[in-house]
């Protein structure tokens, strides 16, 4: 994966209806509390426990937490302008929670989303429900559709972390799943993990409001860098296969530590082989679009996409060829294993068709190998599949 050097964090928080920016960071060390009313301008001093009537600025750095909050404030609004008069009130008080109390989550340049363990998790998921609590008090029905949206965002941001705690937390415990020793208690542990569900909600979230550029980009940070740690966990694990598909990728050489690797896998810099694609419409299918050339041996790495180490037993190996739409002479012969067969691309597949081979090996620990050789012309890989067999 690659790294980026920069290490800003952009503001994520839906923009308020205001302009003007108060940059007012809270640094005590412990969490000031509310007092019921709004301080005066004159009382604005940076490290005040005390908040001012528009609430700014980034991430509280004084706060102990080692989970950095998705969002900083960027633009000030008032409990007024988000709740309305009638929500005002608990309006003021969910607001500087927020800022005072809202776990964090990392965006450094690293190669995993959260590279810290979550501290007290569980007391964490236990002070959620306090937000919500607070945002129910107040009627989103009755609010205009500006003010309806900046709620009904809240609400939702308060709904995804919970599930992003419950999920992360799961897979903390079994990262290290091979020390464990016992496969099944680790199985049924990143099954809490309900990722496939926690993305999705904060996407929702924020579509409800002009999505900022820091929304945008946590999107894709926890499909780039949490999720795949997540899925390369459950693959070790035998839960789900392994799935590849070969064709030109993107990368950026200039990126702080760059890799070989993309989550569009697998192109050219990744096996060494040259990366081709066709026009729309060449291929029959959607995955015959893109394919690396194998004009010569090639040895393919086909484990879990972020490097865990897979348990051992009995897989199912499908690598997907596809015959070029140009045609000619294409035939591999294939080693996993302890197994080797062969497959006549040319005579099983037409112009822009694909062909299939199957074969079943062992994995004892170690990520499978997979030798590719040409026999007749060239070959063309589309795709890969490695699935657990009882």
């Amino acid at each position: 994966m690659e790294k980026w050097k920069t290490k800003s964090r952009f503001p994520t928080f839906p923009r308020g209806a205001r302009d003007d920016e108060s940059d007012l960071h809270i640094s005590r060390s412990e969490t000031p509390q509310w007092s019921g009313r709004w301080p005066d301008r004159k009382e604005n001093r940076c490290g005040n426990a005390l908040l001012p009537p528009s609430v700014s600025g980034p991430a509280c750095p004084g706060i102990k937490s080692a989970f950095q909050y998705h969002s900083s404030i960027g633009k000030c609004c008032t409990a007024a302008d988000n709740f309305g008069p009638a929500g005002e009130g608990a309006g003021a008080g969910y607001l500087f929670r927020f800022v005072t109390e809202a776990p964090m989550s990392g965006r450094e340049a690293s190669d995993r989303f959260m590279d810290i363990p979550l501290a007290e998790p569980a007391a964490n998921r236990n002070r959620m429900k306090a937000p919500l609590e607070l945002l129910d008090r107040s009627d989103g029905d009755a609010l205009p559709p500006e003010q309806r949206e900046r709620f009904e965002f809240c609400r939702g941001y308060e709904r995804f972390m919970p599930g992003f705690f419950e999920s992360h937390t799961a897979w903390e415990r079994v990262a290290d799943f091979p020390k464990h020793g016992d496969s099944d208690s680790v199985r049924r542990e990143i099954a809490r993990s309900l990722s496939a569900e926690v993305i999705p909600a904060y996407t929702d979230a924020v579509r409800k409001v002009r999505m900022s550029r820091g929304g945008q980009a946590l999107i894709v940070s926890l499909n780039r860098r949490w999720l795949p740690c997540i899925v390369s966990l459950r693959q070790a694990l035998a839960l789900e296969p392994v799935r590849f598909e070969y064709g030109p990728t993107q990368h950026e050489p200039l990126a702080q530590g760059a890799g070989s690797n993309t989550f569009y896998f697998d192109g050219e810099k990744e096996t060494g082989a040259q990366a081709v694609s066709w026009q729309a419409g060449a291929a029959h299918d959607e995955l015959g679009q893109t394919a690396i050339r194998v004009d010569q041996s090639v040895a393919l790495a086909l484990g879990p996409i972020v490097g865990d180490r897979p348990v051992s037993g009995h897989y199912a190996l499908e690598l997907i060829f596809v015959n070029p739409p140009s045609g000619g002479e294409s035939a591999v012969e294939v080693e996993a294993g302890e197994g080797r067969a062969t497959l006549d691309v040319t005579a099983r597949a037409g112009r822009g068709e694909m062909a299939r081979l199957r074969m079943a090996f062992v994995v004892a620990g170690n990520a499978p190998e997979v030798r590719i050789r040409p026999v007749h012309g060239a070959a063309y890989l589309a795709g890969a599949l490695v699935t657990p067999l009882p």
